[in-house]
């Protein structure tokens, strides 16, 4: 009976060893597989937090052992590891890692997809998984950028056509006339002019149409800190004859010590080339054009105001729309000028404001004009 208890004692005694020892080892198992995870994550973490490309470490289940700065932004992810939310693109993670592992992919698993915002606005992602260490990495890219510059693309090529088809139709047709063997010198000289004007159209129309996509696209180049009355001054000397022609006053009331905008100086030259050249153009004989430049908390405060009949209230709204014209097809233009201008404040982070007084709205014997104004941000 003593022997059987003995044995009872031992056999239990090894059990409780045995157990011990195994519970030991897959607790220094675990142990060493979280501080090799830990390592990892840190080693991530140092490596790609701030990385050009997201960065998302899936385990098993709904757990996340880390993502980077971009990832958390691009997928609105709290903190840098944690539990995946219960959100649309974690329906198309997990179908992505279930492809994965049950079929032969090569490279990895890809797949662009759109999401929304706060503010309701669509933004387009695509994610490349990988297989690793018994996890998933997920690489995410941003394509909202491109894609909205292949349809910047797409509108300017459409856009351009349609506008070329007038002038190419013009100068085919005259092109026919010369080549007829029985015609006056009179018809002559007029399809020459003809062909020489549409010509030119056509040559600016695709100068501007390609400026403004490459300023829609952000190459404008590096901006700095520059002084803004030598610029306005500038455009001023260049538009200076043919203001003279036209009967056209150009002045400029602004301080000397006006102090440093933050812009690019050929492009802000080109802004108000623009919109004196409109205002000279469209303001009539004997008008007078003022820029004011004046400095305030909010930034350098601009304006060019001239005396000219003004802009009528149904086409205010539209006329920095490409191609839009409010003015008589006499005058020459194609529509471009205020959406380059537009296009170029943009880059500036800033907005144009028209207010115009047309015939139509003043009272007898009050004066018209229009005035286009925009604040640029200090150095």
């Amino acid at each position: 009976m003593l022997l059987f208890e003995l044995r009872t004692v031992l056999f239990i005694l090894l059990l409780f060893i045995f157990t011990s020892l195994f519970i030991g080892y897959y607790i220094a198992r675990w142990v060493e597989g979280r501080q090799r995870q830990t390592f990892i994550t840190e080693t991530f973490q140092q490596l790609f937090e701030h990385a050009p490309i997201g960065l998302l470490w899936v385990q098993r289940g709904q757990r996340y052992e880390y993502a980077n700065n971009l990832a958390r932004w691009l997928l609105t992810l709290p903190e840098v590891r944690g539990c995946l939310p219960q959100v649309p693109w974690t329906d198309l993670l997990d179908e992505d890692v279930r492809l994965l592992g049950t079929q032969a992919v090569h490279g990895g698993q890809q797949r662009t997809f759109s999401l929304k915002d706060k503010s309701e606005q669509s933004y387009t992602l695509r994610w490349h998984l990988m297989h690793w260490n018994n996890s998933t990495v997920v690489l995410v890219q941003d394509l909202t950028q491109q894609q909205q510059m292949a349809t910047e693309t797409r509108r300017l090529i459409s856009d351009l056509s349609h506008e070329l088809r007038t002038p190419l139709a013009t100068i085919q047709t005259h092109v026919e006339i010369l080549r007829l063997e029985k015609i006056s010198e009179a018809v002559r000289a007029q399809s020459l002019q003809f062909l020489k004007d549409e010509t030119q159209q056509a040559t600016e129309l695709i100068n501007r149409m390609l400026a403004l996509g490459r300023i829609e696209a952000g190459f404008i180049g590096e901006f700095y800190a520059l002084a803004l009355l030598p610029v306005v001054e500038s455009a001023l000397i260049q538009l200076d004859l043919e203001a003279q022609k036209m009967g056209v006053l150009l002045t400029i009331q602004a301080s000397e010590l006006l102090p440093a905008v933050h812009g690019h100086a050929e492009a802000l030259r080109q802004v108000f080339l623009n919109l004196l050249e409109n205002a000279i153009k469209y303001g009539g004989t004997d008008n007078q054009i003022i820029v004011r430049l004046w400095a305030t908390m909010e930034g350098l405060q601009c304006s060019i105001c001239d005396r000219g009949p003004g802009i009528a209230p149904e086409h205010l709204s539209n006329v920095t729309q490409r191609f839009y014209r409010a003015a008589s097809s006499n005058i020459p233009g194609n529509g471009l000028g205020l959406a380059l201008v537009t296009a170029l404040l943009d880059q500036h982070h800033s907005r144009l404001q028209i207010t115009s007084k047309h015939s139509t709205t003043v009272q007898p014997g009050e004066q018209t004009g229009t005035c286009v104004a925009f604040v640029l941000l200090l150095e």
